[in-house]
């Protein structure tokens, strides 16, 4: 394998998918005997700032720094900043990249705005959680990546101050 991705979530979803789309080997190894995660049960929203469709949907004054000031009061300034900006400024890209994968948002009723953000920016998801993570896992196993269920990784291996890989367990045999 050229990339292993630790954690069948969305985030390690989307990291297998994009990899494997680049041409890379990629093995995805999750703890539990499915993927999804919390991506399966999250309350079904997606902040599209910066996107084309939230432009689209005629939201053309959102920025990352709008974004990350809602973020902050919403957060009572706690976030880390360093990592908020870095969110803020690739959100709009990886929604852009997430629906031309064919995950389906609502926009029949315009961008919402909730109270804790100045700017409308939230997009429902059409089929809520489990659509959104069923099209993930669609889209994993479309993307060829080895995906290995009921695998806990549990150290990382490191040569020459790199990770090369992770010892991992299933079913009492390790790897």
């Amino acid at each position: 394998a050229d990339i292993l991705v630790i954690g069948g979530g969305g985030a390690g979803m989307i990291s297998a998918i994009n990899a494997s789309q680049q041409g890379a080997k990629v093995v995805l190894l999750e703890k539990m005997e499915f993927l999804g995660g919390a991506s399966g049960i999250c309350a079904g929203g997606m902040l599209i700032e910066g996107s084309k469709l939230q432009k689209d949907l005629g939201v053309k004054d959102d920025t990352p720094e709008k974004f990350v000031a809602d973020m902050l009061a919403n957060g009572r300034s706690l976030n880390n900043k360093e990592i908020l900006d870095v969110y803020a400024r690739n959100v709009g890209a990886t929604v852009d990249w997430l629906v031309a994968q064919g995950v389906q948002l609502r926009t029949e009723s315009g961008v919402q705005k909730r109270a804790e953000f100045k700017t409308p920016r939230l997009l429902l998801l059409k089929g809520g959680c489990p659509g959104y993570a069923q099209t993930l896992r669609d889209l994993v196993k479309k993307s060829g990546a080895q995906v290995l269920l009921g695998t806990r990784a549990s150290d990382l291996i490191v040569k020459d101050g790199k990770i090369a890989g992770a010892s991992a367990q299933a079913d009492g045999v390790k790897y």
